[in-house]
């Protein structure tokens, strides 16, 4: 299991190390996309896709960095009030439901890139699959960072502090 855990640890890493140069290019390609049409006079035809392109990628992996780190919105306010039991349930439930939809993500997404990979976008010219192949790998980061989640202090069998 530990060798697992690393292995999501390093896939957790991979995919924010791709997010920030993600949002690094994004940057610069939006950047070049103002300067050329503000002093040049003419913006080129690929840059607002390739920024939009960036954007979608750096949401979707996003998305399944924050799942792991839990920073997702979550609405405990019912949960919260529950038995620790009862808790347990419902942590286990929206787990599963996650993990459904990360199964969603996957197998409908990648039937979007099967059946687009052949379009090219209009102004880069890329293959569209290229840009939707980030649905199904965002849902397999998610489903691996459900199965496996970051080891908190409070569940590694630390030592509590007491509220004091």
């Amino acid at each position: 299991m530990k060798r697992l855990r690393a292995a999501a640890n390093g896939m957790q890493i991979g995919a924010e190390w791709l997010t920030s140069a993600l949002l690094l290019a994004t940057s610069v390609v939006i950047g070049w996309q103002v300067f050329a049409g503000k002093v040049l006079g003419s913006r080129p035809s690929w840059s607002e896709e390739i920024g939009r392109f960036g954007m979608i990628w750096f949401g979707l992996i996003g998305a399944a960095i924050a799942l792991r780190q839990g920073a997702h919105i979550g609405v405990t306010f019912f949960a919260d009030r529950l038995p620790r039991v009862a808790r347990r349930v419902v942590d286990h439930l929206v787990s599963a439901a996650t993990l459904a939809f990360a199964g969603f993500f996957v197998y409908f997404g990648a039937l979007v890139v099967r059946q687009f990979m052949h379009e090219t976008s209009a102004g880069a010219r890329i293959p569209m699959g290229l840009v939707y192949i980030a649905i199904p790998l965002a849902g397999l980061l998610m489903a691996l960072f459900v199965l496996l989640p970051q080891e908190h202090p409070e569940t590694s069998g630390a030592p509590q502090e007491a509220d004091g």
